[in-house]
């Protein structure tokens, strides 16, 4: 099973979507949740330099909606 690792900031706003597609599908994952502070450090570091970023076993996924096909595709129904 891979390992899902879900990075947006504190809000409920473009991440949210994915949020629930994988407490819908019952799938576990961890909720990083930045500050801007946070942001400001690690945005040179991150893909395409823009949140939210899904990373599954290490490989990043940038832009809410292409994280929420990757999520519908793997385990939608």
């Amino acid at each position: 099973m891979p390992t899902y690792k879900l990075t947006y900031f504190d809000a409920r706003a473009k991440a949210e979507p994915a949020r629930y597609m994988f407490e819908l599908a019952g799938l576990e994952y961890e909720d990083t949740r930045v500050t801007r502070d946070e942001w400001k450090a690690m945005k040179a570091t991150t893909g395409l330099g823009q949140l939210p970023v899904l990373e599954v076993d290490g490989i990043e996924l940038p832009q809410s909606g292409a994280i929420e096909r990757y999520i519908g595709r793997k385990h939608g129904e």
